[in-house]
């Protein structure tokens, strides 16, 4: 065994503490919650009392019982007045010190000589413990035990948690860790529900156990959870050795039973956006909001894609490149009919790029065909330009090519001074403009104004209004 020494002082101080535990060792003995016939703690307590009166207890030593030679063994640390050394056991929950002058279990003598301790002094009935199944509960305001099964009360585990510097607050019977977030339950054996949100910064579980001496501590509590109960029910059986054990806390257990039961649903072909799960994928598709693409379509991919589908944020760019590895043909051909294999491998950039540059292509050749052979100047030819790269690129690439090329010329600043008029963002470099520039301009918004908001229905029609102006 492991020894320590000790001072004079506390060699003495620890003396005169298993002087006063002489004085009544009944302490030693917890609350039995049965108190029934052949009771263990019973006919500790009645032995003790006897030996006490008789002056006795000495006669312990003789027999098997650890606990009665553990007494006895202490009874002559007293009489000899000393304990320069003292042995140490090391425990999940600390070191324990302990003197020793027999062949009484360490764990037990360090239990006995340890009383004041409500963490340590259950140890005294270890071997009871591990010979007949009982059970001790010890807090700093509770010291129970039990042969059957008892429960040892709500306030039991309240003062232990108390002791473990954790709150918590009593709600129609149960005990509630924690605020916020999501949570699970600990079920005491004894039918005490202990309800633990993630905020609690602690593993609850291992401080509660802290307080329990028993045959089985992985069988004193049961776990339930109900996050995506609806898929699995199921606690991965590492993460809870590893929850038990104190290397994860309890907000990192939940991330482990969510992770686990996630990955049983997204075999199942559940879809999920962040931690909520969609039954049903055309719901999922609708909280994407696809676009170029149908809905119907998304369908038929995301099913024959054959598994469930995990998305941190909606994000069509996202899904899509979850797909794109076995449909990214199929895909392209249901939203471009006719694209050509040459087309698909000349493509660049991620799946939504590909889409988008694509039907930019196809808008630029569709009013390239509207526009074609219609320029009569180099004027109208800025004009044209202007209006497939607004339609096709958006304001912001207009913006930047109209600024370039329009120059000093009085026919192409009253052009943009018209579109900034027709989309009404003319107010922004209003002053740019001459008196002349935005008369011409107020003149032209009429012309353009359909085929400015895509109506190329009108393309003649604004060609023959707007000659009044553009020579």
């Amino acid at each position: 065994m492991k020894l320590k020494s000790r001072s004079k002082g506390t060699e003495k101080e620890f003396v005169k503490s298993l002087e006063e535990l002489l004085k009544d060792p009944t302490v030693l003995v917890p609350e039995c919650l049965e108190k029934a016939f052949m009771c263990h703690f019973e006919k500790y307590t009645a032995k003790l009392e006897k030996a006490l009166a008789t002056n006795s207890l000495d006669r312990f030593g003789i027999g098997g019982d650890q606990f009665l030679k553990g007494v006895s063994e202490t009874a002559r640390i007293v009489d000899s007045g000393n304990a320069p050394l003292l042995g140490v056991i090391t425990t999940p929950y600390g070191n324990i010190d302990y003197a020793k002058r027999g062949d009484t279990d360490p764990a037990v003598l360090a239990g006995i000589q340890n009383y004041k301790n409500p963490l340590y002094r259950g140890l005294a009935f270890s071997a009871l413990v591990r010979a007949r199944g009982v059970t001790i509960y010890s807090s700093s305001n509770y010291y129970r035990s039990t042969c059957r099964g008892s429960s040892p009360g709500l306030e039991f585990f309240v003062d232990s948690l108390r002791d473990e510097h954790i709150e918590s607050t009593l709600s129609e019977n149960e005990i509630v860790v924690g605020q916020m977030g999501r949570n699970f339950s600990l079920i005491h054996n004894s039918g005490i529900r202990i309800i633990v949100h993630e905020d609690s910064g602690n593993n609850t579980h291992y401080r509660l156990m802290k307080h329990i001496l028993c045959k089985t501590p992985e069988k004193e509590f049961t776990i339930e959870c109900d996050l995506l109960s609806e898929f699995s029910l199921n606690i991965p059986q590492v993460a809870l050795q590893r929850y038990i054990t104190n290397q994860i806390d309890d907000k990192e257990f939940l991330d482990k039973i969510e992770e686990s039961r996630e990955s049983e649903a997204l075999g199942k072909g559940i879809c999920f956006i962040g931690s909520v799960p969609y039954k049903s994928r055309r719901d999922f598709i609708s909280a994407i909001g696809p676009e170029w693409i149908s809905s119907d379509d998304l369908d038929i991919f995301i099913e024959v894609y054959g598994k469930g589908i995990r998305l941190e944020s909606p994000s069509l760019r996202k899904l899509l490149e979850i797909l794109w590895p076995d449909f990214s043909k199929q895909i392209l051909e249901r939203i471009f009919p006719g694209i050509t294999d040459d087309e698909i491998r000349n493509m660049k950039g991620n799946p939504l790029e590909k889409i988008s540059n694509y039907k930019k292509e196809l808008d630029r050749r569709k009013l390239k065909e509207v526009f074609t052979g219609k320029e009569w100047s180099e004027d109208s030819r800025f004009l044209f330009d202007c209006i497939t790269t607004l339609l096709v690129e958006g304001y912001d690439s207009y913006a930047r090519f109209a600024e370039r090329r329009a120059g000093p010329s009085l026919a192409r600043k009253s052009i943009l001074y018209a579109i900034g008029k027709i989309l009404g963002r003319s107010g922004e470099k209003s002053w740019k403009y001459s008196k002349e520039e935005v008369d011409m301009g107020d003149g032209m918004v009429q012309c353009l104004a359909d085929v400015v908001n895509g109506n190329l229905g009108d393309v003649d029609a604004m060609i023959s209004c707007i000659k009044v102006y553009i020579s």
